[in-house]
């Protein structure tokens, strides 16, 4: 008899001489729609099974040091990770060897408050932006260093400068999805130190207008994070920055207006603007920087 769907379910109501485990000795509750991905319990969170594959990109960044160092190659462990995502997918039976698994709602919130499940976000922040200060370092003009791994890996070819860049945007693309899961975090230092992600690409306002605007308007045309139908990546990504940078400042002059009154001074909605801290914040990083390593 097939097992019900998970809207129809109540595993409090199913005697034990009816439950059914997984092929990994999970208790399955039923299938979502379709039949095909299952609804397991798990009455705890293992380090091991649950939290230890999210340090993957962790890894991959570490690596992918540890290769540049060794061979002056940090491609290695970046084109090993592809290889393995291209064979599972070709040659492995594909999206049979997917994560088909979701948790019962019953056991949503015990994963919901295990904290361990920040570590690899915070392990992940920490690898990239090291990277980041790294690479600031290996570039600098006006600071001259000794080590090994400062001076003599630094790119000296047009090939090599593109290659380099493009790999440092593949390490930083992880560390955005960090962000972006550290900001949806209800802890307000989770939510700045993943602002903290995007203010190093000059965009603090990610952290605003993702949560207040994107998630509300998601889809719709006053949404700068959907794209239009037919619209090619390039105007998509203008489009998104400067419109997300306007709807943003928007919002925050109507949340001030509402709070200081509509008579409030233009002055006032600009220094009260939290788009306009953000800039600041981004102009001190840059500021920083040329103190410390030159221009």
């Amino acid at each position: 008899m097939p097992l019900p769907h998970k809207e129809d379910t109540d595993q409090s109501e199913v005697p034990n001489a009816m439950v059914h485990m997984t092929k990994n000795g999970l208790v399955l509750e039923g299938y979502e729609k379709g039949g095909v991905v299952e609804i397991v319990q798990k009455s705890e969170v293992s380090f091991l099974r649950d939290i230890c594959p999210y340090f993957a990109s962790t890894f991959v960044i570490i690596m992918a040091h540890v290769s540049y160092y060794c061979t002056g190659n940090w491609m290695i462990p970046l084109f090993l990770a592809n290889v393995k995502v291209i064979s599972a997918h070709f040659f492995q039976g594909g999206e049979s060897n997917q994560d088909k698994q979701n948790l019962s709602r019953k056991n949503e919130r015990i994963f919901m408050k295990d904290w361990r499940f920040v570590i690899p976000l915070y392990t992940c922040h920490l690898a990239e932006t090291l990277t980041w200060i790294w690479s600031l370092c290996l570039f600098s003009e006006d600071v001259k260093f000794e080590s090994f791994y400062l001076t003599e890996v630094r790119p000296k070819t047009i090939p090599q400068l593109i290659i380099f860049g493009g790999l440092m945007g593949f390490i930083a693309s992880m560390n955005v999805t960090a962000g972006h899961e550290l900001i949806h975090s209800k802890n307000w230092w989770n939510k700045h130190l993943g602002m903290l992600v995007y203010t190093k690409y000059f965009y603090s306002i990610f952290m605003d207008e993702h949560v207040e605007g994107h998630h509300k308007y998601m889809a719709t045309p006053e949404d700068p994070a959907t794209s239009r139908y037919n619209e090619g990546v390039w105007s998509f990504m203008f489009r998104e920055v400067r419109m997300s940078h306007a709807t943003c400042w928007a919002r925050e002059k109507r949340r001030i207006k509402k709070t200081y009154g509509e008579q409030v001074s233009a002055l006032s909605v600009f220094c009260l603007n939290k788009v306009t801290h953000q800039k600041i914040l981004e102009a001190f990083m840059c500021l920083i920087i040329y103190k410390t390593l030159g221009w």
